[in-house]
C-alpha cells in the first residue's frame, strides 16, 4: 500500500491524515520589501545573487510537509493516525491519474506532485522512462 501523511509536528500528528502542502515557494518571495519581489532592474547584481542563492537554499532546506511511503499492510506504522491511502496495485497510468486528482487538493503543492511522480520509480528501484 502506497501512504500519503502528514510529515510535519508542527502541523499536527506525523502520519495522520495530511493538512498541508509542502511551501513551494520561501516565506520571503511575497514579501514586497525583498528584493526577489522588487524590480530586478532596480536590484544590484550582488543583492540579486544573494537573493537567489537564499532561494535557492531554502529549497534545498524546507522540510515537507506531506509524506509518501509503500508499506506491507501489516508493517503500516501509521495504521492508527488515519493517512491517505492509494489504492494498490496500480498501473503507472492508474498511478499518475491519482497524483494528478491528489495534486488539485489544496494539502498538496507542486513540489509534493514532483516528489509523488518520482516516488512511483523509485520505490521500484527503477528509473522514469526517458522523455526523449
Amino acid at each position: 500500500m502506497v501512504l500519503i501523511f502528514n510529515a510535519t509536528a508542527a502541523l499536527g500528528r506525523v502520519g495522520g491524515y495530511p493538512f498541508a502542502a509542502t511551501p513551494d515557494k520561501p516565506p520571503f518571495a511575497d514579501d514586497p520589501n525583498h528584493v526577489l519581489a522588487q524590480d530586478p532592474d532596480v536590484a544590484t547584481l550582488a543583492e540579486m545573487a544573494k537573493a537567489q542563492t537564499d532561494e535557492a537554499m531554502w529549497h534545498l532546506t524546507v522540510e515537507p510537509s506531506i509524506g509518501f511511503g509503500a508499506y506491507h499492510f501489516s508493517c503500516n506504522p501509521y495504521r492508527d493516525l488515519d493517512p491517505y491511502q492509494l489504492p494498490g496495485g496500480m498501473s503507472a497510468e492508474e498511478y499518475m491519474a491519482w497524483v494528478s486528482h491528489l495534486f488539485e487538493k489544496t494539502w498538496m503543492g507542486r513540489s509534493d506532485f514532483e516528489r509523488m511522480i518520482d516516488f512511483f520509480w523509485r520505490h521500484k528501484g527503477a528509473q522514469p522512462p526517458s522523455l526523449k
